[in-house]
C-alpha cells in the first residue's frame, strides 16, 4: 500500500509539472493536464495511429515560426516528452485493458470539477483525423456517443446556439455527463477497434518506459534523427 501511495503522489506531481509546461503558452489549444487527457483519449480511439510527429506540434502550439516557448533547456523538453509518454500509456491501458475509463478532471478551489477542458481536449484530438470522425458521425448507430462530450465542450460556447443546454448545468447533471463521457469513450474505442485493420500499421506512438530522452537517443518525434539534432536543438527550444 505504501508503494502505491508513493506512486500516486509521484504521478500527481508529474501531472502538475505537465500542466505547468502546457500553461506557458496562453494561446495553446491544450493548456492543462485535463485537456491533455481528453486529447490523448481521442488519439487512442482513432483507428489510424497518430504519432508524436503529428500531435506534439499541437501540444506545443508550433506555428509557422516553428518556435517552442515551453522549455528553458533540453532537460525540460525531455522531461515533458517522458511525462506525455507515461500518460499516453495510462490512458491506453484504461481504454484497452480495463473495464472503466475515468476522464482526468481538475477540481477548483471549491472542490468542484467542470470537465469542459477535458471535452475540448477530446474535440481537439479529433481534428487530427477529421475525415475519420466525420465518417463516424454519419453512422446513426454510434454518433450519439459524442453527445455528452459535445455538451461539455460547448457548454460555455460564445455562440449560444452551439450550447446543448440552455440553462447552467447542475452538479448532478455535470456528474452524469462526466460519467457518460467516460462510458462513451470506451464505446467509441470499441467501435473503432474493429476498423484498425483498414489502416497500415506504423510504429507505436510510444515504446519507451523511462522518462528522459538521452541526447544521442532517437528523437521521439519520429524523424529518425538524434534528439540533440532534432527537438533537442536549442535553436528550436528557444
Amino acid at each position: 500500500m505504501e508503494d502505491m501511495d508513493w506512486q500516486t503522489q509521484s504521478y500527481e506531481s508529474e501531472l502538475n509539472k505537465l500542466g505547468k509546461f502546457l500553461s506557458r503558452d496562453p494561446d495553446g489549444p491544450i493548456q492543462n493536464a485535463e485537456a491533455l487527457d481528453g486529447f490523448i483519449a481521442a488519439l487512442i480511439c482513432c483507428p489510424d495511429l497518430i504519432g508524436p510527429n503529428e500531435y506534439m506540434p499541437v501540444l506545443l502550439n508550433i506555428g509557422s515560426n516553428n518556435k517552442i516557448t515551453h522549455f528553458a533547456n533540453d532537460q525540460e523538453a525531455g522531461q515533458f516528452s517522458g511525462f506525455v509518454a507515461e500518460h499516453w500509456h495510462r490512458v491506453h491501458q484504461q481504454l484497452n485493458d480495463e473495464e472503466d475509463y475515468v476522464p482526468l478532471v481538475q477540481v477548483d478551489e471549491d472542490g468542484k470539477f467542470h470537465a469542459n477542458d477535458w471535452a475540448n481536449g477530446f474535440m481537439e484530438g479529433t481534428e487530427l483525423r477529421r475525415e475519420i470522425w466525420d465518417e463516424f458521425l454519419k453512422n446513426e448507430e454510434v454518433r450519439d456517443f459524442m453527445l455528452p462530450i459535445w455538451t461539455l465542450a460547448y457548454e460555455n460556447h460564445e455562440n449560444p446556439k452551439m450550447r446543448a443546454c440552455k440553462e447552467p448545468l447542475t452538479d448532478q447533471e455535470r456528474r452524469e455527463l462526466y460519467l457518460a463521457a467516460g462510458y462513451c469513450v470506451l464505446e467509441i474505442n470499441k467501435y473503432f477497434s474493429k476498423q484498425r485493420n483498414r489502416y497500415p500499421e506504423t510504429s507505436e506512438a510510444f515504446t519507451r518506459s523511462d522518462r528522459k530522452i538521452g541526447r544521442n537517443a532517437p528523437c521521439s518525434c519520429g524523424s529518425g534523427k538524434k534528439f540533440k539534432q532534432c527537438c533537442g536543438r536549442r535553436s528550436i527550444l528557444n
